[in-house]
């Protein structure tokens, strides 16, 4: 059983990070979307995401052949509670009514790989989008469908990445030795059943690092965070794995964190192991893995716009009369 990790989450406010400003804190949300201070929750500090998908598109079967390779990374999940400092629950995910998913398409490249592992940087092409929607029911994990649905609550994109997964050559739970020594074993091993069929996987874990800038956070949800200011999310040590024990593995998934369920899954069909071959298909195929994380918000205060012009003019100002006095 893997650990869930904390992710780390930095939140810039004004022009952009500035050294010697930074300074953690916690953030209001209001679950009901709405103008006042009815419904705000203040004292918020930690995003708990429930297990969900993750799918490297286009990737093929296996590691080896892999470094310069450029993919487009997707990710879906419901979110499953707010919570403050202490990690108590301020608002568990469905709770009146309101349910939030978080949606992510973002380009990743390969940094070095071998038979059984594999590292992982931002790539250069393709999407790149992470959105929270507010939504009125659960993304279905299995059909991929109800995540980019709703009204979308904050839009961010990815600034940089880093991370690793490595297939396990141990004994591991529900997974027998396989090709080349890799544990196999069936892709869906969730507690509501195997809704997969006969389809392997390539049993492993790993670890990612994203650190995103935040374009729009919508004030009725946010309300102390400033739309259309800059951000920075810094999202650490989510947690990968294979095979799936939480939740279902998705069917679909959005190309681009804005249409919903657009992007079938394509594990390379009959005789495939998930990771390592795309079975009778003609790769590339693609590589779909559990994802589970946390963050919490760090809040990073910055000088306002104008104290920075003032600023600026004020250190003008004493080099032009520096240079007079000479």
């Amino acid at each position: 059983m893997f650990q869930k990790k904390l992710l780390a989450v930095g939140v810039a406010l004004g022009l952009g990070i500035a050294a010697g400003y930074a300074q953690a804190d916690t953030f209001t949300f209001d679950p009901t979307g709405t103008a006042g201070a009815s419904g705000d929750l203040t004292g918020a500090a930690i995003i708990d995401e429930a297990a969900g998908n993750s799918l490297a598109t286009n990737v093929g079967g296996g590691f080896a052949s892999l470094p310069g390779t450029q993919f487009t990374l997707l990710y879906q999940a419901n979110l499953n509670s707010v919570q403050d400092v202490n990690t108590l629950n301020l608002f568990s995910n469905g709770t009146g009514g309101r349910f939030f998913t978080i949606v992510g398409a973002f380009p990743e490249a390969v940094v070095t790989s071998s038979p059984t592992s594999a590292q992982f940087g931002l790539g250069n092409t393709g999407p790149n989008a992470f959105n929270i929607y507010a939504t009125n029911a659960l993304g279905n994990n299995l059909t991929g469908t109800g995540f980019a649905t709703g009204t979308n609550i904050l839009s961010a994109h990815v600034v940089d990445s880093n991370g690793s997964f490595a297939f396990s050559q141990t004994p591991t739970s529900g997974c027998t030795a396989g090709p080349g020594g890799v544990q196999v074993g069936n892709l869906d091993q969730s507690t509501n059943g195997n809704q997969w069929g006969g389809q392997q996987t390539a049993c492993g874990q790993g670890a990612a690092d994203l650190t995103l800038q935040i374009d729009f956070a919508d004030v009725n949800y946010f309300p102390d965070l400033m739309t259309g200011s800059s951000f920075v999310f810094h999202v650490s040590n989510a947690s990968l794995v294979d095979p799936f024990k939480q939740v279902d593995p998705s069917r679909n998934f959005s190309s681009n964190a804005v249409t919903d369920a657009n992007r079938p899954t394509n594990l390379g069909g009959a005789g495939s192991i998930n990771g390592l071959s795309c079975g009778a298909a003609t790769p590339p195929c693609d590589f779909i893995f559990q994802s589970d994380a946390n963050g919490s918000f760090i809040r990073q205060t910055v000088p306002e716009p104008a104290s920075i012009a003032l600023l600026g003019i004020a250190l003008a100002a004493a080099g032009l009369g520096r240079r007079r006095k000479k």
